[in-house]
């Protein structure tokens, strides 16, 4: 008898319709059908990357969410972060060795797309805080000056604590910060540390 091994970024892909199956089925239909969907975006830096490298560097991500039961919202994220280069010293060829400049030697950069939940807690001093949490597919890529090195894809996960301010009826601005991990060797954790813009 074979036995089919399932593979972690497969195991993710499937994690993701259910969850998406389960939130859909939660949410009353009326609710379903007027509620007006919300779109974030943020943009920051990662910092804290576990792995190499690990230098940490721009990041953003794109969010769009749906109420679907007061104070739940629900609805899928898209981002990209950079975990920074491995730089190696370029030497004297005429014989002394002496140090003449940096050259980099490896770029990381890690691209996903997750499911996402949000719930908002009550308002304090003016300020709205959320938590959230996602589960989704992650891609690794590494490159060397624009030519792709290798591609690895794997399932992960992420927790934020965010603070957002109303400014008008339909804006909010905030700030916060999200924790990731990936169910792989090649880069386990990160932070990415961001300000975002909230339209509904």
């Amino acid at each position: 008898m074979m036995t089919r091994r399932i593979g972690p970024a497969r195991t993710g892909r499937c994690w993701m319709w259910a969850t998406a199956c389960v939130m859909a089925l939660l949410a009353p239909a009326g609710a379903r059908a007027a509620a007006r969907p919300e779109l974030e975006v943020a943009l920051g830096g990662a910092l804290a990357v576990q792995g190499a490298p690990n230098e940490g560097g721009p990041s953003a991500s794109l969010s769009i969410l749906w109420p679907i039961a007061d104070p739940l919202a629900f609805g899928v994220m898209l981002h990209a972060d950079d975990a920074g280069s491995t730089v190696d010293s370029l030497r004297d060829a005429q014989g002394r060795g002496l140090p003449v400049g940096k050259i980099e030697q490896i770029h990381r950069a890690t691209y996903g797309a997750s499911w996402r939940t949000d719930v908002r807690l009550p308002v304090r001093f003016g300020l709205t805080p959320v938590l959230s949490a996602t589960w989704g597919y992650y891609q690794i890529r590494d490159d060397s000056h624009g030519t792709s090195l290798r591609t690895i894809g794997a399932s992960g996960a992420s927790v934020a604590a965010l603070v957002r301010r109303p400014l008008g009826r339909h804006f909010a601005l905030g700030a916060g910060a999200r924790l990731h991990w990936l169910y792989t060797d090649f880069q386990r954790r990160f932070v990415d540390v961001s300000v975002e813009g909230t339209w509904r």
